[in-house]
């Protein structure tokens, strides 16, 4: 009975990739690797465990092969089924690569079951990435940046921080992840930084500016002028728009102030000058 060799890493990007990586030179046969985002409950027989540290070099090189030999939407399903929040993910991402790049080329594969379940964690997250970029709403601190909190169940923070970056290119702007205790900050012109263990709620609170309570205002009233009454479909409505999205959105949020909203711009300002960019 071959010995199953179980790598325990980060649950980010860069600690799996890493696994990846690791897992890969070890040689110890790739039916036999298994990869996990967290300890297991219990030890197993016959079963020896790697506890890997994310290594940035590691895991460059890892996404550089991938972006050289596949096509770029495999790249991007592995990528998004990297920040599913799905335990299981490690193994399905680690088989999809092997049957990639000894075989195949890309994930088209549905047969093969850790394709199938790598497709399936890449819908859940692409669809939750898609919602998030027509319901993320920023409010406007004193100062100017703006500001928006997300609870997001997959950690789709960076590509959604790397996406308003590109709209918004020219502001100063911060996305909090409500649930991670993590920010994506932005500053004009330059490329996001990702940070974490951020203790924003328990910082004071900025007041947000007049300006921005008077846009508030107008998109409450612009929301409601274009409501047609005999047309309102409340389950339809959930089911395109659903209600874990809404306490942060501006048109759901009563006019009571949002300490979230409004938590903590002072840590976010000395984030600003001693955070790390992401390239």
């Amino acid at each position: 009975m071959p010995e199953k060799h179980r790598f325990i890493c980060e649950d980010t990007l860069e600690g799996i990739f890493t696994a990846v990586y690791d897992a890969w030179a070890s040689r110890c046969g790739h039916e036999n690797v298994e990869i996990s985002v967290r300890e297991p409950d219990s030890l197993e027989l016959f079963c020896q465990y790697h506890y890997i540290p994310a290594d940035q070099e590691k895991s460059m090189k890892v996404a550089r092969t991938l972006q050289r030999r596949l096509n770029a939407r495999s790249y991007e399903m592995l990528c998004y089924a990297a920040v599913s929040q799905s335990e299981d993910k490690g193994t399905p991402i680690y088989q999809s690569i092997v049957e990639c790049l000894c075989g195949c080329g890309n994930l088209t594969n549905q047969k093969h079951p850790g394709i199938r379940r790598v497709n399936e964690l890449y819908k859940n997250t692409w669809y939750e990435y898609h919602h998030l970029l027509g319901f993320t709403r920023f409010k406007e601190l004193s100062s100017g940046v703006l500001f928006s909190v997300i609870h997001p169940k997959n950690d789709v923070l960076l590509m959604l921080g790397e996406h308003f970056a590109d709209r918004l290119s020219g502001e100063h702007f911060a996305i909090y992840d409500r649930g991670r205790h993590k920010a994506c900050i932005h500053q004009s012109e330059k490329p996001c930084m990702l940070l974490s263990d951020i203790p924003l709620l328990s910082g004071q609170l900025d007041q947000l500016t007049d300006a921005s309570g008077d846009y508030e205002s107008l998109w409450v009233e612009f929301c409601k002028s274009i409501a047609i009454p005999e047309r309102k479909n409340r389950n339809l409505q959930r089911q395109m728009l659903p209600l874990r999205f809404r306490d942060t959105m501006t048109e759901f949020i009563k006019k009571t102030p949002d300490a979230s909203h409004e938590a903590g711009h002072d840590c976010m300002r000395r984030h600003m000058d001693t955070g790390q960019a992401i390239q």
